[in-house]
């Protein structure tokens, strides 16, 4: 694969017609954040902010907006329908699909576009790796449309709840309240339980015990520390509780899952 450019957050006041016949002669990653139009096979539809299209190369590109404002994220770039990443991604080229995570995708080209124009010895590299997980994640929205899913109403604390997710299972030991999540979110405790469940499909409760189980049993396989510190390393400070939850999720107690 290879990058052109980038362009993140183009403005354009009063319109912009953007029509190449034989397209760019690259394939071109167009990210819609004000409405707008495109012409696809002929037939031209309004497009709804933070929707996408993949171009493939040669295809007609004909998109923008008339009058008004308009603003789009673009990539000029290499990367053509026979690329392995693009098949293993299910990004579909010539079709436009709205964004499941527009937020991350954004912050994914930002970091891009900053390491591409660093001018730095591997920032292209670097690019690289940030255009593929960025495809990747184009795939799972694209998908997601092309099996009739809906997207989800994009909550305002997004960002904060996935934030606060990883931090739940890169550090499950830290003893981090229901209540102190939701002050994280600056809003009420119920509110945040009914956000995180809604987005996660799980409670924060059930997801931090799932994360300290998950520790467990990896301290478990690849080490020979005994259980009961396990247990004080994965946030417990009662040694029969973390057996009751342990056997409640494995089915089996620890020294049982270790002999296994």
């Amino acid at each position: 694969m290879e990058i052109h450019t980038i362009g993140i957050n183009y403005l354009h006041k009063n319109g912009l017609i953007i029509d190449r016949p034989k397209g760019s002669g690259d394939n071109l990653l167009i990210i819609f954040k004000t409405p707008g139009f495109i012409t696809l096979n002929g037939e031209t539809n309004r497009v709804r902010p933070d929707s996408a299209v993949a171009f493939s190369k040669g295809t007609h590109q004909h998109y923008g907006l008339e009058n008004g404002l308009y603003i789009d994220h673009c990539i000029h770039a290499d990367f053509d329908e026979e690329n392995e990443i693009h098949k293993a991604a299910g990004l579909k080229f010539d079709t436009v699909f709205p964004l499941t995570e527009s937020e991350k995708i954004e912050e994914i080209m930002l970091d891009m576009s900053r390491e591409f124009y660093s001018g730095s010895k591997c920032g292209n590299e670097i690019a690289l790796m940030y255009l593929k997980i960025l495809i990747y994640k184009l795939g799972i929205s694209c998908t997601a449309f092309l099996n009739g899913e809906r997207v989800r109403e994009k909550s305002n604390h997004g960002m904060a709840l996935d934030n606060l997710r990883a931090q739940i299972y890169s550090n499950p030991a830290h003893d981090l309240s229901v209540e102190e999540m939701a002050e994280r979110l600056n809003i009420s405790v119920s509110h945040f339980q009914r956000l995180y469940k809604r987005k996660f499909g799980v409670s924060s409760y059930d997801d931090v015990i799932h994360a300290r189980i998950k520790l467990a049993e990896h301290y478990l396989k690849t080490t020979d520390i005994g259980t009961d510190e396990i247990a004080a390393l994965c946030g417990y400070d009662c040694y029969a509780h973390f057996m009751r939850q342990f056997k409640l999720k494995t089915g089996c107690t620890p020294t049982e899952y270790r002999n296994l």
